[in-house]
């Protein structure tokens, strides 16, 4: 099937062999020609700042990456959005940083804050 559907499809047969769809992105710069991308390819290489606190980096991944982008589109489109997982797996930090520092000004956070320990009543 996977086969199948890279041979039909422009934007899918593209994408670079041994490489699964949630692997990359498709990137389509004015700069550039449209084109798949792996989604660590989308961002500097990350240096930790000097001066650091152990609490203050933050290491961006295909994963958190992958969530950012995606929730980016979605709230630009004005959909809703319920980012559900397991516990510490980064949600909260993804979604905050692009709130504060990737945003754009029209769009303001009210964030409210739950640990697993928070209680129905």
């Amino acid at each position: 099937l996977w086969r199948r559907m890279k041979d039909k499809t422009h934007f899918i047969k593209d994408l670079p062999d041994g490489t699964f769809l949630y692997d990359s992105c498709f990137t389509n710069h004015i700069d550039a020609a449209p084109h798949w991308q792996g989604w660590m390819e989308t961002i500097p290489k990350f240096v930790v700042p000097r001066g650091s606190t152990y609490d203050e980096i933050v290491v961006p991944t295909v994963d958190s990456l992958r969530l950012t982008r995606i929730t980016e589109i979605l709230l630009l489109n004005k959909q809703h959005v319920l980012i559900p997982g397991n516990t510490g797996t980064g949600k909260t930090i993804a979604i905050r940083q692009w709130l504060t520092s990737g945003a754009p000004d029209f769009v303001q956070a009210a964030m409210l804050n739950f640990s697993a320990q928070t209680q129905v009543n």
